[in-house]
């Protein structure tokens, strides 16, 4: 796992990869758990007072061994995670600044839409952390896309709280799915959480107190993070790109930025525990168009009327369509694209399942690259105009795709397997075709409802 961000590895998985459960290290503070050594090595999230600094791989270490010793440990495979938070001793940091907030109970009620099949393992424990939220939300939505399965309501057997609504949508389709929930929210914010990411319990608050900022906050996008690394699949799909965009508070104006906006944000992220102060979003050689940069749809939110005033999901895109993916950042590019203002927020985080076997993940890369290629088909479809200027950008957009010191395959370890990236190339090809086929689908069934309504 090559590095990307504040993100290193110790080692690679043909040396001998050893399962592995992704813990925490708190730097900051000599007195918070430490973590278990398991065979001597461990993944870690490393943070200061709460806030994520990076993730690193180390090795070496015994069951008793002391916070100093982790901290060694960690210094040796990743100086510039422990560096990026002065002054040099982790472990002297300063403490952070009582949060402090400029919104209220009102602007912070939200709803939180988890689309499912039932069929994953992780779908009561994500929805057991989100009804445990330290800031409690009003609503869950779990919207059961496969009702006559029964697999939602086994797996959710026992949950009895009233903010639980479990409702049907029978048309395959994660857009479908999550559309149903939006349709259905009462909450100026709306959150969205994939059924196989668990939220850490402080999430909801972190993603909202970033709505508090501005109103022109129109998305927020959160830190996602592997849940366990027990399988040498999991550790290819963290170098394949993973879900993580860096551990510095982020923001993205389609205007000049707001300085004293910026302020704000980055009061925000120092009361969180940030040792950085809020910076510019990065822009890719496509942005906005492939929209990679704003985040992941494992962790995402948005004013209420902001998503539904853009449709919100376009169902020819993402999970139970021939596209597979790329209904997410289709969202996030019509968001920015319509004036608002975009915020990644690293302090709410999420853990991810990553799949388990090759065969999955070899469906989930090509899923991606079909999504990539798909959802830019479908600018190029619903806004010729930007057409010029996306070809402007394809020479250096292949050159990301291919080169292998790109930032895209830099991390890439010399171990991860060739055919994984045949793959995506594979499904970057079909992309196209898949977006089309999938657009004449949903306008099909749609006359054939209109057709068939007695209404």
């Amino acid at each position: 796992m090559g590095a990307r961000g504040h993100h290193a590895d110790a080692r690679g998985p043909a040396d001998g990869f050893v399962p592995l459960v992704v813990q925490d290290l708190e730097v900051a503070d000599e007195t918070a758990p430490l973590p278990e050594a398991r065979s001597g090595q461990a993944h870690l999230l490393l943070r200061h007072h709460g806030w994520p600094l990076g993730q690193a791989r180390v090795s070496g270490l015994c069951a008793m061994a002391s916070h100093a010793d982790w901290i060694e440990a960690v210094r040796r495979v990743a100086p510039d995670v422990l560096t990026s938070a002065p002054p040099s001793h982790a472990a002297s940091l300063s403490e952070p600044a009582a949060t402090t907030t400029s919104g209220g109970p009102a602007a912070r009620r939200l709803s939180v839409v988890v689309a499912t099949l039932g069929v994953s393992p992780q779908l009561r424990q994500a929805v057991t952390s989100l009804l445990n939220q330290d800031q409690p939300l009003d609503e869950l939505i779990v919207v059961d896309n496969d009702p006559t399965s029964h697999g939602v309501s086994q797996r959710l057997a026992g949950i009895d709280d009233t903010r639980l609504r479990i409702l049907p949508e029978p048309r395959l389709g994660a857009s479908h799915a999550r559309n149903t929930g939006l349709a259905n929210v009462r909450t100026p914010l709306v959150a969205f959480v994939d059924d196989d990411a668990v939220p850490d319990l402080d999430w909801a608050r972190r993603i909202t107190e970033v709505f508090d900022c501005d109103e022109r906050i129109q998305c927020v996008t959160g830190l996602v993070v592997p849940l366990s690394l027990e399988t040498v699949e999991q550790v290819w799909f963290e170098e394949f790109n993973g879900f993580e965009k860096g551990y510095r508070l982020a923001v993205w104006s389609p205007d000049r930025l707001d300085v004293a906006l910026q302020d704000r944000l980055s009061t925000l992220a120092h009361e969180a525990g940030s040792p950085s102060p809020a910076v510019t979003g990065r822009r890719g050689v496509a942005f906005p168009y492939t929209a990679a940069e704003f985040g992941s749809g494992n962790s995402m939110a948005f004013r209420t009327s902001a998503l539904r005033a853009i449709g919100g999901f376009d169902p020819a895109l993402g999970p139970g369509t021939s596209t597979c993916a790329g209904e997410d950042l289709d969202v996030f590019r019509a968001i920015y694209l319509s004036g608002g203002t975009m915020v990644y927020q690293p302090g709410a985080v999420v853990r991810h399942h990553h799949r388990r076997d090759y065969g999955h993940l070899r469906q989930q890369v090509y899923a991606y690259g079909t999504g990539l290629t798909a959802h830019m088909t479908k600018l190029v479809v619903t806004r010729p105009a930007r057409l010029p200027h996306l070809l402007t950008r394809a020479p250096a957009s292949i050159r990301v795709l291919l080169s292998p010191r790109s930032e895209k395959n830099a991390g890439k370890s010399p171990f991860f397997p060739a055919d994984l990236t045949r793959t995506e190339l594979r499904g970057i090809i079909r992309g196209p075709w898949a977006y089309l086929r999938s657009r004449r689908a949903i306008r099909r069934a749609e006359r054939s409802a209109t057709h068939t309504d007695p209404s």
